[in-house]
């Protein structure tokens, strides 16, 4: 991992539960003398599980997994999820 995580900047996350489908990026320089927060946040509503997708700017293929709600997924263990080919 490159310093301060800085290899997950640009990653896309795509959140799909039920009906309803959400993405956002990770970035940087949020802030002015500080560095904003790295953690992206999906509200699932009532659904109970979501399936998570992460798309990063380098050519390794994007990853993806099942996950439930209410928890708090790290970048390291969807990077090591089942890679999209």
């Amino acid at each position: 991992m490159s310093p301060a995580g800085s290899d997950r900047i640009g990653a896309r996350v795509t959140v799909a539960s039920g009906d309803r489908l959400q993405a956002a990026e990770v970035r940087s320089g949020a802030s002015y003398l500080s560095q904003g927060d790295f953690r992206l946040h999906f509200g699932l509503g009532d659904a109970r599980s979501a399936r998570v997708r992460v798309a990063r700017p380098s050519n390794r293929p994007a990853t993806e997994q099942e996950a439930s709600a209410n928890q708090l997924i790290t970048m390291p263990a969807l990077m090591e999820a089942r890679a999209l080919r």
